[in-house]
């Protein structure tokens, strides 16, 4: 297997192929924890503590957490990148199909699991609906964490929504996961949007 075909198949898709910790230029300051988690991995992976980086849309989140789960992945361990939407979609197969159910199970004992977007899951239009999703996200949110802070194993987020505001959008049950499972860290610096595509076609 190319390292292209597992990064795929560990959810880092082919944009983050080429982004590394070296590269990324946002927030000088939050770079050198995430070096510093990452030299001390092992440690890490002992206690289960992962990190929740949140802030403005554009400033390097998905690089950072993509790029670190790359460099993890030398240090030979296990990883799964995956959106929360995702997360609740292979949740929701795995009721009705033993693969899928296989699938999710492996997923949840990766060494180090990321879930992006956070707080930006799909919405349906209906209301009744919407509280549905809302009770399935929850129950998905609470399967994993749940099992992973059993087993000290170490989940990092990506979101738009301060550590603050999950209670009002998940549960008070999710927020106190959340806070003893990740470090939460603000994620500061320009909207790298606004400047990717600057040059001339």
């Amino acid at each position: 297997m190319t390292k292209t075909e597992y990064y795929l198949l560990c959810g880092i898709y082919k944009r983050w192929h080429n982004r590394t910790l070296a590269n990324y230029d946002n927030d000088d300051k939050t770079l050198k924890r995430v070096k510093r988690y990452i030299k001390n991995s092992k440690t890490h992976l002992d206690s289960g503590v992962g990190i929740y980086f949140y802030g403005d849309n554009g400033v390097g989140k998905s690089h950072l957490m993509n790029a670190a789960f790359k460099e993890l992945i030398e240090q030979k361990y296990s990883v799964r990148v995956i959106s929360l939407s995702d997360l609740v979609t292979k949740f929701a197969e795995a009721w009705y199909d033993d693969a899928a159910k296989d699938e999710f199970e492996l997923l949840k004992t990766r060494d180090f699991v990321g879930i992006e977007e956070i707080g930006k899951e799909f919405r349906s239009s209906l209301k009744d609906a919407d509280s549905k999703n809302e009770d399935l996200i929850v129950t998905v949110l609470d399967n994993i964490l749940r099992y992973r802070l059993q087993n000290c194993l170490p989940t990092w987020f990506t979101s738009n929504l301060a550590p603050s505001d999950v209670k009002d959008k998940y549960s008070q049950d999710i927020f106190s996961m959340l806070k003893e499972c990740a470090v939460p860290i603000l994620v500061k610096g320009v909207d790298y949007r606004d400047i990717v595509n600057t040059g001339e076609i």
